[in-house]
């Protein structure tokens, strides 16, 4: 964003240029050596035959459809600019909606919409969409029956069945739209993570013919207009923002995103507070972390387990950053060096180049240089999805290539696709300088296509009583190798086990692990693998509990489990001490590779001693349950945990289950789950 009022040598020549001058100058400076792009720019972009009752092109005949996104990760977002972009070609103005900026009188006004929703942690809206949703419970009953009686909707919800409440976002909107009056013109489209492209498709090929009726059946046109899918190119695309030029190169350095950084009419560097409205809702992290130091990274594992586990100390002094035990620590990732170099060159960048972003809603901290674009906020080594290839292929130099590209993006393409993006690891980054050399992205369309660098959320393995100054986390690295040679690196877990990685962006987010607050509870720890991050500072807690503040303890029980005892079983001599001194007063293991037959830490749980004594403790002494894992892990311990209080306490299966469920209800059995 650039500050009213600031006059530099680039503004005035701005001025006195074109806009299409003023355009072509700034590629020229982002994209130093690269081509000209394939498609000539006084053509302008191909438009599409327009079949049956034909339509002019760039009219809109059915009207106006509000296309509303919830999204976290940009997913929902980029679905909902591809509908927009399809919506022209039967006859409607696809509007895009972020639901961060919702209003309740424009719905209400509005006769034809679509909801893209995405289901977030535990069945939470996604940040941008707290508000609709809060709006659509109607919760203080301020809304009649027929509020939305006026309006035809879709929803498409996008969420991972691997979370017990999967796409629970979507379904509760679908129900309270209908609730409040509102049509559905086709079923509610549900998306799972791993399928999520393929699912929205097919959910989405009767989408247009149905709105179309409606349109029809709403009096809003009484032609069918479809105009064929045509060649127009994503540089023909209109962004919804701009990138300005800076005159000074690399003066700034890197900004952390706290403040937002504005050019000053001396030197460039001034420094001015960016306004909270003005953050784009789905990206407000880059604008508020804190950048730490890294005080320890050792390795958990053993050398001859072939895996790595880091145990990572940051240094909060100084920082204003605060904890409570057991909250979740996240970390923004940054690409790698090498990684950024080659796109650079690739694509003709000027590293040093420092611009400014010019939008409604500010993606990320600017201005900023190039490298610290392509470092700290585009992400550039997770694997494209198939329609960002489609996009691809109209920067491509090389008709084969596009023709590939076009290939794989298409529905036939599928399979290809799979094999050669997702089974092989194949990054945005490798795409555009190896495999398909020819590309040749302006910056802006690379902002425009790459997704953002998201947080990775580590739940915290330290006690803020025991380390008010540090916070730790245990990392397991990500390490994919789908066939000899090729090899995928996990983003933040590679960055944070590097040497290299003195200092990192991190925020902290509240967790659902809290202890009794009388200190006299038991309870009860489940966390095989990095399960144990959060175990490891309930138990420092308790420890401090007992030894510096004096209060009376109730019993700890801790599940472990990993695959050997002598390759993989992290924090062991930290257990074994919180054993000795009884802040730990039973210690249950599993190790999974040692036998014949796996044993894991739900087949500890329904063993005959270890039932009775769980349910005496869950029944007799109101103990909590607390579990953190991967989300089938997490599953088998649900059902190991129903199963003993149907045993152990005599109950029938649906009262046991019923039971468990009161206990979560409760806050006494809390899960802290991810996709494995």
């Amino acid at each position: 964003m650039v500050e009213d009022g600031i006059i530099t040598p680039w503004t005035v020549l701005a001025a006195l240029l074109t806009a299409s001058t003023a355009v072509a100058l700034l590629v020229t400076r982002f994209v130093r050596k690269a081509p000209p792009l394939p498609l000539d720019p006084k053509e302008g972009p191909r438009t599409g035959r327009v079949t049956r009752n034909s339509v002019e092109a760039g009219s809109f005949p059915n009207g106006a459809i509000d296309i509303y996104f919830g999204s976290q990760t940009g997913t929902a977002e980029g679905f909902a600019k591809g509908l927009a972009r399809e919506a022209s070609r039967y006859g409607f103005e696809g509007r895009v909606v972020d639901l961060e900026t919702f209003e309740p009188e424009k719905l209400q006004a509005t006769s034809l919409a679509i909801f893209l929703l995405a289901t977030y942690g535990e069945g939470d809206p996604t940040d941008n969409a707290m508000a609709f949703s809060k709006w659509l419970r109607n919760e203080d009953d301020e809304l009649s029956e027929q509020a939305l009686g006026g309006l035809k909707y879709a929803v498409f919800g996008l969420g991972s069945t691997q979370y017990e409440h999967y796409n629970k976002m979507g379904k509760v909107a679908h129900q309270r739209l209908q609730d409040l009056g509102a049509r559905p013109v086709v079923d509610l489209g549900l998306g799972d993570e791993l399928t999520v492209e393929e699912d929205f498709e097919r959910w989405s090929e009767g989408l247009w013919s149905e709105f179309t009726q409606a349109a029809i059946e709403m009096g809003r046109s009484d032609t069918v207009a479809i105009v064929e899918p045509a060649e127009v190119p994503a540089q023909g695309e209109q962004l919804d923002f701009t990138l300005k030029l800076l005159p000074t190169k690399g003066l700034l350095g890197r900004s952390t995103g706290k403040e937002k950084v504005g050019p000053s009419a001396s030197n460039g560097a001034g420094v001015v507070k960016l306004d909270e409205s003005k953050i784009q809702a789905s990206t407000k992290f880059y604008f508020h972390n804190h950048e730490v130091a890294v005080l320890t990274n050792r390795e958990l594992r053993s050398p001859r387990d072939g895996g790595s586990t880091r145990h990572v100390e940051l240094d909060l002094a100084g920082s204003g950053l605060t904890y409570a035990t057991a909250d979740n620590l996240a970390v923004l990732p940054e690409n790698p060096a090498a990684v950024v170099e080659a796109v650079a060159g690739g694509q003709g960048y000027d590293l040093d180049a420092l611009f400014d972003m010019v939008c409604e809603k500010a993606k990320f901290p600017t201005p900023c240089t190039v490298r610290d674009a392509l470092t700290l906020y585009l992400d550039l080594c997770g694997l494209p999805r198939r329609t960002t290839l489609g996009q691809l292929a109209a920067f491509a130099l090389s008709a084969k290539e596009a023709e590939r590209m076009k290939f794989l993006a298409s529905k036939q393409g599928r399979e290809e696709y799979n094999r050669f993006v997702v089974q092989e690891g194949r990054s945005l980054a490798e795409l555009i300088t190896e495999s398909f050399p020819s590309v040749r992205l302006p910056l802006q369309h690379l902002i425009n296509l790459a997704p953002h660098l998201q947080p990775r959320y580590y739940t915290i393995s330290s006690s803020s009583s025991v380390y008010p100054s540090q916070v730790h986390a245990t990392v397991a690295v990500t390490k994919d190798e789908p066939r000899p040679g090729r090899v995928h690196w996990g983003v933040c877990s590679s960055y944070l086990a590097a040497p290299s990685t003195q200092r990192v962006r991190i925020f902290i987010r509240p967790s659902s692990f809290r202890l009794p607050v009388d200190s006299a509870t038991p309870i009860i720890l489940i966390g095989p693998g990095t399960g144990i991050a959060p175990m490891r500072a309930l138990l420092q807690e308790r420890r401090y509990q007992r030894q510096a503040a004096g209060k009376e303890v109730g019993e700890t029980l801790l599940y472990f489990g990993c695959r050997r005892r002598d390759t993989d079983f992290l924090y062991e001599e930290e257990l074994a001490s919180f054993k000795e001194d009884g802040t730990l007063t039973d210690l249950q293991l599993a190790f999974s590779r040692e036998k014949k037959e796996k044993v894991y830490v739900q087949h500890l749980l329904v063993q005959s001693a270890n039932a009775s004594k769980l349910w005496a403790l869950m029944s007799k002494k109101s103990g909590h349950i607390y579990v953190c894992g991967g989300t089938s892990m997490g599953l088998d311990v649900h059902k190991a945990i129903v199963s003993v209080v149907e045993r152990a306490g005599k109950l029938n299966e649906r009262a046991a289950t019923d039971y468990v469920k009161a206990l979560q209800a409760q806050g006494r059995y809390v899960q802290e789950l991810w996709a494995a």
